[in-house]
């Protein structure tokens, strides 16, 4: 009678046996293996294995990389052409619809690490960094709409600032007729910036303006122009040793 009840219990319970999934921290699993809680692996790890071999161990260095509805594979980490050994640690993207208008200013040269003072700063790009590495590139761009009032010609300029330091500088001119507008962008990458917390900065000025105003980042003629037309956008890109 044992013998026959065992026979009974095995032949019932072994198609859950083999077709159930297993949950591991929880009561509902989702696939053959769920684990609802960390994973802690002392040895290797094998993908692809079958029912006779272990897997692929992958090689020293390599990441293990979704294939959506493939099995996951081992990958080689690729670094940007021209980077060595640093990779992307973190990037910032900000945006803003505000913009400042701009008047008549100086013509003269400007200085590396000179003070933001007398800068209009499009408050809304400030943008709160770190860097942990001594080694690193910092690459910043930025883009904008500079709009002009009146028909003629106008200069400005537009910078990149560090913790309120100048670090880059390009300027620029439009010459149109009244509401016309252009595109304006830099893009600079600076060199092993100090470790620690900083604030990247987008600002302008104006040159020479003899009359009327010009908008950067801000619709001075909305006949031509709107705000989502005309927004800014500025990015931090930080590259770091891995």
């Amino acid at each position: 009678m044992k013998k026959l009840n065992i026979i009974f219990y095995v032949i019932l319970f072994f198609p859950l046996m083999v077709f159930s999934q297993m949950g591991i921290g929880t009561d509902l699993p989702k696939s053959t293996l769920d684990v609802n809680g960390n994973v802690n692996v002392k040895q290797q790890l094998f993908l692809g294995g079958t029912d006779n071999s272990l897997g692929n161990p992958g090689v020293s260095g390599q990441i293990v990389v979704s294939n959506g509805d493939d099995p996951a594979s081992w990958q080689d980490v690729r670094l940007p052409e021209g980077i060595s050994s640093l990779t992307m640690s973190s990037k910032y993207i900000k945006d803003d619809e505000t913009g400042v208008s701009l008047t008549n200013g100086v013509t003269t040269a400007y200085q590396e690490n000179s003070a933001i003072t007398s800068w209009s700063v499009l408050e809304n790009l400030n943008t709160s960094f770190s860097i942990v590495n001594i080694t690193n590139k910092v690459n910043f761009s930025a883009q904008t709409i500079v709009q002009r009032s009146n028909t003629d010609l106008a200069s400005y300029a537009c910078g990149i600032f560090i913790d309120d330091k100048l670090k880059a500088v390009r300027t620029d001119i439009i010459n149109t007729t009244a509401g016309g507008y252009k595109t304006y962008n830099i893009n600079i990458t600076l060199d092993n910036i100090g470790v620690g917390d900083h604030t990247a900065k987008f600002a302008c000025r104006g040159r020479n303006i003899a009359s009327g105003s010009l908008g950067i980042g801000k619709v001075i003629n909305s006949t031509y122009l709107s705000a989502a037309m005309a927004k800014s956008v500025f990015k931090t890109t930080i590259l770091e040793p891995m």
